[in-house]
This record gives structure tokens, sequence and C-alpha cells, in this order.
């Protein structure tokens, strides 16, 4: 038998990702969220680059990356080349300074559309979760484990929950356009 957290277990998965997904975003600030993840190709293996330098923030608009393997300088600016990061690359002193510039409003649009993107992953996950729970309910009310009216009720609460869950994705999301200035 299911309770609300059971089902809220699954659901936090949902916003989780979401909120992994919207950190990873520039949104006007340098934040080492938005690089550290970004594969680099290095020895012919795609390894995350908070694995492979150190990133430090200086003040809102430049993150300099460290590579601890100088060899891996190259390699690191190409990746982040393709990982469209909206954000200029300069190397010096074995550094790499990456740059943030001010939100542009063609770049603000993008980055919302990006956010929506993100934002409508999360709903359909939770509307697969349900999905899955729902089945698992009907299971088990034909197999006699549940009663008709266990099974609406869990049905019910089961949509309450993702009701509420739906409200929360659009809430972070609208949190970050609104983070964007």
């Amino acid at each position: 038998m299911f309770t609300k957290e059971d089902f809220k277990k699954e659901f936090n998965k949902n916003i989780e990702f979401l909120k992994d997904k919207l950190s990873k975003i520039h949104s006007g600030r340098a934040n080492s969220n938005i690089v550290e993840d970004i594969k680099i190709n290095y020895q012919n293996f795609d390894i995350p680059l908070k694995q492979l330098a150190s990133i430090s923030s200086q003040g809102t608009k430049t993150l300099i990356i460290e590579p601890w393997d100088k060899e891996t300088i190259q390699a690191i600016e190409r990746a982040f080349l393709q990982a469209n990061l909206h954000a200029t690359t300069t190397i010096k002193d074995q550094k790499i300074w990456l740059n943030f510039p001010s939100l542009t409003e063609e770049l603000k649009i993008d980055i919302i559309k990006q956010i929506h993107k993100y934002k409508e992953e999360a709903r359909i996950s939770v509307r697969n979760s349900r999905e899955e729970f729902w089945t698992i309910i009907q299971d088990l009310n034909r197999e006699k484990k549940i009663s008709e009216d266990e099974k609406f009720k869990l049905k019910d609460s089961l949509q309450e929950i993702v009701d509420e869950y739906n409200k929360s994705i659009d809430e972070i999301s609208e949190q970050k356009i609104k983070n964007l200035g």
C-alpha cells in the first residue's frame, strides 16, 4: 500500500533534476555550477571539469579555471566552445578565464526557452511517475490486494501530490526567470 510519502519520495527526484539543470544555466552571475559538470575529453575519456581543474570566481562575471594538468587547457577550451556557454575564454598564466557577458535581451530569450524546456521535461517526468504509480495501484486492485474504494482514494491522493509538485516546478522555473533581471 502506498502513502503520500512514497509518492513524494519519487516526485522529489523530479524537483532535484530540475533544480540541478537550472543551476547550470548562466543567469547573470558567474557560478561554478555552470561549468563543473562539462565533460572534457581527457586521454580518450569524458571526465567532468571538476575532476580536472579548480574552479573559482573573480567578481560576478568571471570564472577562473586552473587545470591540474596544463596539457588539458586546449581540451577544456574546446569543451567550453561546444557547450555554448555564451561566454568568452581567455588563456593566460596557464589558466582559463571565462568571462560571462551581461545578459542581452536576445540572450535572455534563449535562456528563458531553455528554462521552459527543462520545466517541461520535469513535468513530463512527473506525469510518467504518476502513470507508473497508477498502473501499480490498478494492478493491486485487480489482484484484490486493495478495494475499489482504496484504489480511488490512492488515485485522488496521487493527483493531489502531482498538482503540488507541478506547482513547485512552475514556481522554481518562474523564480529562475525572475533572477535573470
